[in-house]
């Protein structure tokens, strides 16, 4: 709760907050060899949390090769994983989870009209590969056992339906 109401006052808007979660069945973290301090490490959660694009995302990826050298996959996870939660965030989509043989969107009440639409044209022309399920998701097959894969593609699909 406090977490929306700083969000809600950061933006200056009154638009609904979404709680979103991502969820790719892997690992997403930092690692104690890849950066020691304690302290260091949840200062970059923090600035993860508080990312609020890609760009934000990017800065705090070249900071993390630039400070403690190439990245690691786990770390990458990570920050795919905020770039994923931000744009649903802006879909209003409350969930992503994603195995190897199919992503699911959970829908929230508040989408809107025109990505509802775009979701349904989308599955209109593939319904093998999209489709809706009686859980309001929107379901993705891609069978792709990699997960970061998976991420890039996930990333892609909805910049383009954004």
């Amino acid at each position: 709760m406090l977490k929306s109401a700083i969000k809600l006052n950061k933006d200056k808007s009154n638009t609904e907050l979404i709680k979103t979660d991502v969820n790719f069945y892997d690992s997403a973290f930092i690692s104690d060899s890849y950066m020691p301090s304690t302290v260091e490490r949840l200062k970059v959660y923090k600035l993860v949390y508080d990312a609020n694009s890609s760009e934000d995302i990017y800065k705090i990826k070249s900071h993390l090769h630039d400070t403690c050298g190439k990245i690691p996959v786990e770390v990458n996870n990570l920050l795919l994983n905020a770039t994923i939660n931000n744009l649903i965030g802006k879909l209003k989509i409350s969930k992503l989870t994603s195995t190897s043989e199919c992503t699911s969107l959970k829908l929230t009440k508040s989408i809107t009209d025109e990505l509802l639409m775009k979701l349904l044209d989308i599955s209109k022309k593939d319904h093998e590969k999209y489709y809706f399920d009686n859980q309001n998701k929107f379901n993705i097959k891609l069978n792709e056992a990699d997960s970061s894969l998976r991420r890039e593609k996930i990333i892609k699909f909805l910049n383009e339906i954004i």
